[in-house]
């Protein structure tokens, strides 16, 4: 048994209990040793810390290709379910993807997982039925816990199928594109790969956080649930234009700045104006700022 592309560990403990004619969590208590409540938590992450040689073991893998699934926690999306308004409401994922090969993918578990950068189409984290988020675990009908994969594409929340991907807006495929490259170790606008994602993480942060950005970006593309991230593919595609409007230059360095002025240019989507890129300071300056 070998992992999938950019497979997640939690998606090959899924397929491993399959072979094994075991549920998911009676996997994780009968053969990893977990607890009732560690079997619940995030196991694309915990697996790969904590049941790493027994998983090696049982799958007959090396403790090297195991490791490799580990995920970045700083760059991780939360799967913790909570009463609170949050952006990472539940399990990201592609329908499109899951209906070619069903298991999970490391990218969507990542906090610049928007778009699906094969069919370039919208992640879901939740029902398009019922509106529900798509729980990492969960209870339907409240007789059995089970793992997002054991049960789909069906909504344990309304039992419908899922089945639906919404369009997306071409510079959030573009910007997901360098993202996703980047989480491969791969340079991008003149930014090294960990450089550039600690970048736009605190980009996505920064929208994710200020209800003005969010407006601004649901108003340029209505359809869009990904508005924290639409606003940071709008600084990152501004910095690699010849201009490079001044609002968005101030607010991609952390530096004071007029919200109302950035939404507008956001909506408009502005190529000219401001400052242009032989006066921006370099990636080590920036590099600096977000310190």
């Amino acid at each position: 048994m070998i992992p999938l592309p950019d497979e997640t560990a939690g998606s090959l403990a899924f397929r491993l209990a399959r072979n094994l004619c075991l549920p998911l969590i009676g996997l994780c208590q009968q053969r990893l040793g977990l607890t009732y409540q560690q079997a619940r938590s995030d196991l694309d992450r915990l697996l790969p810390e904590r049941c790493l040689e027994t998983i090696a073991r049982i799958s007959g893998m090396t403790t090297r290709t195991v490791g490799k699934l580990l995920l970045p926690s700083r760059w991780t999306a939360s799967v913790a379910q909570s009463k609170a308004p949050s952006p990472n409401r539940g399990v990201r994922l592609c329908p499109l993807c899951l209906s070619e090969y069903t298991y999970g993918r490391r990218f969507w578990r990542t906090r610049f997982a928007a778009v699906c950068t094969k069919h370039s189409v919208e992640l879901i984290d939740s029902c398009p039925n019922c509106g529900k988020p798509i729980p990492y675990f969960g209870a339907p009908g409240g007789f059995t816990v089970q793992f997002w994969l054991e049960n789909w594409p069906i909504c344990p929340s309304c039992l419908n199928r899922i089945d639906r991907s919404l369009p997306t807006a071409p510079e959030l495929i573009s910007v997901s594109r360098l993202w996703h490259a980047a989480l491969c170790g791969k340079p991008q606008l003149g930014f090294t790969a960990p450089l550039f994602l600690e970048f736009s993480s605190k980009l996505i942060a920064r929208f994710e956080n200020i209800w003005r950005y969010q407006v601004a970006a649901a108003m340029a593309f209505p359809p869009s649930r990904w508005a924290a991230h639409l606003g940071t593919a709008a600084i990152l595609r501004s910095l690699s234009t010849p201009k490079v409007p001044e609002s968005v230059f101030y607010a991609a360095l952390g530096m004071p700045f007029d919200p109302s002025q950035l939404a507008n240019e956001i909506v408009s989507w502005p190529t000219t104006g401001g400052p242009g890129l032989s006066e921006i300071p370099s990636a080590r300056a920036i590099s600096r700022s977000l310190k």
